[in-house]
């Protein structure tokens, strides 16, 4: 039977890969839309697609916090005062 990866597995992969994953169960999905009696089916990609989705928007959201944690500026007291 076909499952949907969860998001926990889906964020071990590379942006690129979930990019491309999503794009084809996007295509699949598509398709199975236009078919009849393939319901069940069609969740499992609506999920998929869901699941990549959000790991795609936890990815970019860790990447923009440690970009702006690794550019915070620090002040030093200078000693000849």
């Amino acid at each position: 039977m076909l499952t949907a990866l969860s998001i926990e597995e889906l964020q071990k992969l590379d942006m690129p890969v979930l990019v491309d994953m999503l794009a084809y169960q996007t295509s699949i999905y598509l398709r199975l839309m236009k078919s009849s009696g393939v319901q069940d089916t069609i969740q499992v990609y609506k999920d998929s697609i869901a699941n990549i989705q959000s790991a795609i928007h936890i990815k970019k959201d860790l990447e923009n916090n440690s970009t702006n944690s690794s550019s915070s500026i620090s002040f030093t007291q200078d000693a000849t005062e």
